[in-house]
């Protein structure tokens, strides 16, 4: 999802507070996003960092209603070296947005 959808999707349902899914497993991320220190395009930011599958998941129909999807591509199992390099990499991107952020 590009950055323009997701904001549009986002306004659409109120803000990006409740497209967030609570019951992720990445609670640290959860955690700094929701925790009311960053401004909303602060943590829109942090949501965009990393492959989609990291990326936040929608969790309201109405969300999911205002979707338009282009194209979509199969995700296919993934080997744990390079599971283990994505999220190495993730943490990397993210901490030094957090960084910059820290920065402002």
């Amino acid at each position: 999802m590009s950055k323009g959808e997701f904001t549009s999707v986002a306004q659409a349902v109120g803000g990006i507070e409740k497209l967030i899914n609570e019951n992720c497993k990445d609670k640290d991320t959860l955690g700094i996003i929701t925790s009311g220190y960053l401004k909303p395009e602060e943590a829109l930011r942090l949501l965009m960092i990393g492959p989609e599958y990291t990326q936040v998941a929608i969790k309201t129909e109405k969300a999911a209603e205002r979707l338009k999807w282009i194209s979509f591509e199969e995700i296919k199992k993934v080997d744990d070296k390079t599971l283990r390099a994505e999220q190495k990499e993730y943490q990397e991107r993210f901490a030094e947005e957090m960084a910059k952020i820290s920065e402002d």
